[in-house]
């Protein structure tokens, strides 16, 4: 699997303002943990963008030997914006002005098998009960962390997988998830040089300890990495998958009822991490690459009159596959992309 850089890479970020747009927190990656990747604000409208200007502008400080662009999307929560760097460092930023409040350098991988790297992961934000913000984030150390969102100090740290010091094996692609008082993230390779195998953990959102593992690919395979970010509900924590070898796709191409879920939107019990569904992608045999490009997204449609939930993501065929929640079949495909093995033109950072 080739692996590229979510998004484009971006030198600074923007404070835009506009006199008649009213501010909503934005907690995590694609907005929430269904990733609907929209809020109660009443957004910009037509009317609205004669009056948009340029508030202020940040820019990450250079780390001479580390890539200094912006991968991760922003958080925020009441005047606070917590955002990464591909350097490694999370800082947070007041949201009027712009200032940095505080930093928290937590390294970058170093160039081995393929690209090294720091944060491109999403932080995520949770009140911690008494209107105090606490900031989740997968970093490049192989750690998940929870900190003080005030002062940027640990609160606690967590295993998810160490990387290699000598080849780029996992990397921390994936972003966290919250929902249930458990923090969700995927484990995959950085560039398939090599292989990792690929799985979603959960974690205890208030102690860091381990809740559950559920596995993508069966004991002594690698593949199938879940470098996207798990989209939770009650009904099921659900993800999409990754590459394997072209050999392991001839030997044991993802059905139903096996353990290979490579090319995949999977089903997974939200507590145990169980799989309790799954629908594979069908164009594996034919493009090289054909993962999906994109993180899951929950929504509503409707069929045959009634309100029915969905999930859906994209490939890097160029369809956006839609599936019943409840049994993880196809409804309906949309082509929105041009099939690419990079994923590149196609709807790679996911969203409805």
């Amino acid at each position: 699997m080739r692996r590229y850089r979510r998004g484009l890479a971006r030198l600074a970020m923007i404070g835009i303002v506009a006199t008649t747009l009213t501010g909503c927190d934005w907690l995590q990656y694609l907005g929430d943990s269904s990733h609907t990747s929209s809020t109660a604000d009443a957004g910009i409208a037509a009317t609205d963008i004669p009056n948009l200007a340029s508030k202020w502008r940040w820019q990450p400080t250079g780390i001479p030997g580390r890539d200094n662009t912006l991968f991760s999307t922003p958080a925020t929560w009441r005047g606070k914006i917590f955002v990464g760097s591909n350097n490694g460092v999370l800082v947070a930023l007041n949201e009027q002005n712009g200032s940095q409040i505080w930093q928290h350098d937590f390294g970058s991988q170093p160039v081995l098998t393929c690209n090294g790297g720091g944060i491109v992961s999403s932080p995520a934000v949770a009140d911690d009960g008494n209107g105090n913000p606490l900031v989740y984030i997968h970093a490049p150390d192989g750690y998940l962390y929870e900190l003080d969102g005030n002062t940027g100090i640990t609160k606690w740290r967590t295993v998810v997988q160490i990387p290699s010091t000598t080849v780029n094996d996992v990397f921390a692609w994936s972003s966290p998830a919250l929902f249930g008082g458990r923090v969700y993230v995927g484990i995959a390779s950085n560039c398939d040089t090599p292989f990792v195998r690929g799985a979603v953990k959960s974690f205890n959102a208030t102690t860091g300890a381990p809740v559950a593992t559920g596995w993508m690919m069966p004991s002594g395979y690698v593949g199938a990495g879940v470098w996207t970010s798990v989209a939770v509900d009650a009904t099921g924590a659900y993800v999409s998958t990754g590459s394997v070898t072209a050999s392991v796709q001839s030997q044991h191409p993802p059905t139903t009822t096996n353990g290979f879920n490579q090319y995949s939107i999977i089903k997974l019990d939200p507590v145990t991490l169980a799989r309790t569904g799954k629908w594979a992608a069908p164009s594996a045999p034919t493009l090289g690459d054909p993962d999906f490009a994109s993180s899951p997204v929950l929504f509503d449609g409707t069929i045959a009159g009634i309100k029915t939930p969905m999930v859906g993501a994209c490939n890097k065929d160029g369809n956006f596959y839609a599936l019943r929640r409840d049994t993880m079949q196809l409804v309906w495909q949309r082509r929105v992309g041009i099939p690419t093995d990079a994923g590149e033109a196609n709807c790679i950072a996911g969203g409805m």
